[in-house]
């Protein structure tokens, strides 16, 4: 998927497949460091990136079936715009 995003771009851009796939990663590098210092990221038409905490949870080995306990973690969420 993403090397599709990466081909589109260079060909919309005129970039080298090299240059539209460092942009693409300095675009989302940038995203997870607003991220990772607590703000959220909106793109007006896209929509808004966010962190949030997953709450510690007990999950299922699926080999054995032996409970697991899962500490609670940040994940990144994100939202469409609502259609008008």
């Amino acid at each position: 998927m993403k090397r599709l995003v990466i081909e589109e771009m260079g060909r919309r851009s005129g970039m080298s497949q090299a240059d539209a796939g460092r942009a693409i990663d300095a675009v989302f590098e940038a995203v997870d460091g607003v991220l990772t210092q607590g703000s959220n990221v909106s793109i007006p038409g896209f929509g808004t990136f966010r962190r949030e905490m997953r709450a510690d949870r007990v999950a299922r080995n699926p080999r054995t079936g032996e409970s697991v306990r899962v500490a609670a973690k940040p994940v990144t969420k994100f939202r469409e715009p609502r259609k008008r």
